[in-house]
């Protein structure tokens, strides 16, 4: 779980690797980054802000993480979008893509990714109290409503998650208000926005 963030006005974006600290808000290529965790010489973190709107599959079909447009769109157009440099910096990392845990729709298969989207257990275990509710309300709301509010264009908006939501051909996300949305949308909703992760090689 995050420690209790500082204000907008307070928080300064730096570049300097010992500012690498959960919580803090960092510079990486043309974005702001929220450091959500740091192990092993690498800092995972996701843009501070939603960066665009797009849907999570450019058709309306069954999809999962693996197969999905947003997936190919990240590790591809906005990946290479970086400095050669810059690119050198995010890791490969693998990510398992769990069914959704009340309904049991297919999670798919496990990827290998530079970007991705939040799961369900990580948005809780770095939005939350750490774990996936077992009973949970349709949508979900808990005293962590305001950590997960971002901004598009200056207005707080939905954002997605890689996670399957609670049937076939939808998507789980964050409202604007900061609620999961444990159902979630239509995959070809395009007006909700993304939010890129990563994990960044940290520089010695």
């Amino acid at each position: 779980m995050l420690p209790p963030m500082t204000t907008e006005t307070t928080r300064k974006p730096t570049t300097a690797v010992q500012t690498y600290k959960v919580g803090n808000i960092v510079k990486f290529g043309e974005y702001d980054w929220q450091v959500l965790d740091v192990q092993d010489g690498k800092a995972l973190l996701i843009t501070k802000n939603i960066i665009e709107q797009l849907a999570y599959n450019t058709e309306y079909a069954d999809v999962t993480w693996a197969i999905c447009s947003l997936r190919s769109y990240l590790n591809g157009t906005f990946y290479n979008s970086f400095s050669s440099t810059d690119r050198a910096r995010i890791a490969s990392t693998t990510l398992s893509n769990p069914d959704n845990p009340w309904s049991g729709n297919d999670g798919g298969n496990d990827t290998q990714d530079k970007i991705f989207l939040l799961s369900f257990e990580e948005l809780f275990r770095y939005f939350g109290n750490g774990n996936v509710p077992s009973q949970p309300a349709f949508p979900y709301t808990d005293d962590y409503d305001n950590f997960r509010i971002a901004k598009f264009d200056n207005s707080a908006s939905r954002w997605w998650l890689r996670s399957p939501g609670l049937d076939p051909y939808i998507a789980a996300g964050v409202d604007g208000d900061g609620i999961v949305d444990l159902i979630g949308r239509t995959v070809y909703d395009s007006s909700s926005g993304v939010r890129p992760a990563l994990w960044l090689n940290l520089e010695s």
